[in-house]
């Protein structure tokens, strides 16, 4: 971890599209000014973690589907047994 002291109205350049600036320094609180293209995401930590949190429980229950999408077959598939409460619909181009 780098480690930089920096007054208000200085700042900081990350590689050469991010430019921190201390905005105001009150106390314990620090305003931070941040300049990036829109592709680059900026967050704060406790979001940026929820964010990721939020992904992984969403990436969770993908996986759980996909492994129980997996298991159906066509009705006319040999030893296809489905799992209550799905089917599946299969269409045949017309000869």
């Amino acid at each position: 971890m780098l480690i930089l002291s920096r007054k208000a109205g200085q700042g900081l350049v990350i590689g050469e599209d991010v430019e921190i600036t201390v905005l105001e320094i009150r106390g314990d609180v620090v305003r931070l000014g941040i300049r990036a293209p829109r592709e680059v995401s900026v967050h704060r930590t406790e979001v940026y973690l929820q964010i990721a949190e939020a992904n992984r429980n969403a990436a969770a229950v993908e996986k759980e589907a996909l492994s129980r999408a997996a298991g159906i077959r066509p009705p006319d598939h040999p030893g296809a047994e489905q799992p209550p409460g799905l089917s599946v619909v299969v269409r045949r181009p017309a000869a």
